[in-house]
């Protein structure tokens, strides 16, 4: 039997630090031949450093993209 409050209860395995690394483009969408005020922007990157506290999840990438109209 488990007796006691479990891991995510303790307050000590919380925080930690990280650094990233990202980068990023930003194309205007008249040279994609999209009508209006488009944009379209992605964006990626890595950590360069990381010290976590306890057992949570560490990251290895990350990317992010946006498509958006201007009105």
């Amino acid at each position: 039997m488990i007796n006691g409050p479990g891991q995510p209860m303790n307050p000590v395995y919380y925080g930690g630090e990280r650094l990233q690394l990202l980068g990023g483009l930003e194309i205007d969408g008249h040279s994609l031949g999209l009508p209006g005020y488009s944009h379209f922007a992605i964006e990626g990157g890595k950590p360069v450093y990381q010290k976590l506290n306890g057992p949570q999840l560490s990251a290895e990438w990350q990317i992010g993209a946006r498509i958006s109209e201007r009105f």
